[in-house]
């Protein structure tokens, strides 16, 4: 298996197999007879190296907050024929930060969600069909209650698998060896009972292959989301630039504004919607660009009116300094049919490419010779906008990544 790059988000989802279940070998084909297109029952399912062929009947969800970035996923993975059911697991439950910038619980009825077990309740929902089960951890023991409930599964001989991202590799200096020593203890403690690792993108394949796992136990993965496109919306005719992003050094703000100054001279005006620490720093600094006319700061708004921004805009920009794991806002750009110019310091980078905008190195002159490049061309042709947001529907979906975690499962057990 390749773990250099993330192929998956650039072709179509592979197809789909026989589905295993356990003492009967290969069952026959079944046809999806619903009219729903979103599956057609024929999947291998992985046998995670038990002595017969069987099919996960039940799938549990690790978090220790809550990521509304896995929520789409679960939600699909409900309706696939290999799964019965679906449980999330929140260890610490009720951060105030997420749930304003948009997290919401499962809407599907058929999650079981659990907020804070204790620990006899976590040793019960890990006793549980533990042989039929496969138990996916938000990274390595981020908490307590996730190390015990980790350590449970490794007892009762349950499937375990990491969705995680890159640990911040460029960021941190001298830190990063810290950081990097304390994950490769992690693996030569628990390195041998986890079965499968879902990295984000290219970046967290690098990660855990520096970490000293083996690549055939990585997959490349990414987070999916369900956003419906909008309709059109009324277009400006000056290209409208946008970032959306908490104001931390590491999301780079400081480099796009650089870089806006760089190309004064092309039409262009900029939204950044930001909260947080470096806020006051950035817009003194658009100031002294001269760039108050032109560079508008707003607060984190309700995620549909941040579509909308979206579905505007010419040009989404993610310009991180440091690693950052993914960054789902590219995902959401793209939904939108919005090009996005990031850097190699985005996890979501994987899925930049084929006029979907530019990947570039995190430096100023770098930025502004890519932000010349777009805005040369004016606002986004409704042509342009409509065949990037249809690529983004098919593959960045929950359907898309029930899909891929499934094929995941099979080419890592």
């Amino acid at each position: 298996m390749k773990s250099s790059v993330c192929p998956y988000l650039y072709s179509s989802p592979p197809q789909k197999s026989t589905l295993l279940t356990k003492g009967s070998g290969i069952r026959k084909k079944s046809e999806n007879t619903s009219g729903d297109k979103k599956f057609d029952s024929r999947h291998i399912f992985a046998t995670f190296g038990y002595d017969k062929p069987m099919s996960t009947q039940r799938m549990v969800f690790w978090q220790a907050t809550k990521s509304r970035h896995q929520i789409a996923v679960l939600e699909s993975l409900v309706q696939h024929p290999a799964v019965d059911s679906v449980e999330l697991v929140v260890t610490q439950p009720g951060e105030i930060e997420r749930r304003e910038m948009g997290w919401q619980p499962p809407k599907s009825a058929q999650i079981t969600v659990h907020y804070g077990p204790n620990q006899a309740e976590v040793d019960l929902l890990v006793q549980k069909y533990s042989l039929k089960t496969v138990h996916i951890f938000s990274g390595i023991a981020s908490d307590q209650l996730m190390r015990l409930a980790m350590e449970a599964c490794f007892r009762h001989g349950a499937c375990v698998g990491i969705m995680a991202e890159a640990s911040n590799w460029h960021g941190f200096g001298p830190k990063r060896y810290l950081r990097l020593a304390k994950h490769v203890l992690l693996r030569i403690r628990y390195g041998r009972s986890i079965r499968f690792i879902l990295a984000m993108g290219d970046l967290g394949v690098q990660w855990y292959r520096r970490v000293g796992y083996d690549a055939q136990r990585i997959f490349p993965f990414g987070y999916f989301v369900d956003v419906p496109t909008l309709p059109a919306v009324p277009r400006q005719t000056v290209p409208q630039v946008l970032f959306v992003g908490r104001a931390l050094d590491y999301k780079g703000a400081d480099l796009l504004l650089q870089a806006l100054a760089q190309v004064r001279d092309v039409a262009w005006s900029a939204t950044l919607i930001t909260e947080g620490e470096c806020r006051g720093a950035w817009e003194a600094l658009a100031l002294r660009l001269g760039l108050k006319d032109r560079v508008t700061f707003t607060n984190f708004e309700a995620p549909s009116a941040i579509a909308i921004r979206m579905a505007a805009a010419d040009l989404f920009v993610l310009p991180n300094k440091a690693d950052e794991g993914w960054g789902v806002v590219v995902n959401e750009a793209l939904l939108q049919g919005t090009p996005v110019l990031c850097t190699t310091r985005t996890g979501a980078k994987d899925l930049i490419a084929d006029g979907r905008g530019a990947v570039v190195e995190p430096t100023t002159h770098a930025l502004a010779a890519a932000l010349r490049h777009q805005l040369h061309k004016g606002p986004l042709q409704e042509g342009t906008r409509r065949r990037i947001a249809s690529w983004a529907q098919e593959h960045l979906s929950g359907t898309a990544g029930a899909e891929r975690l499934i094929t995941a499962i099979h080419q890592t057990g």
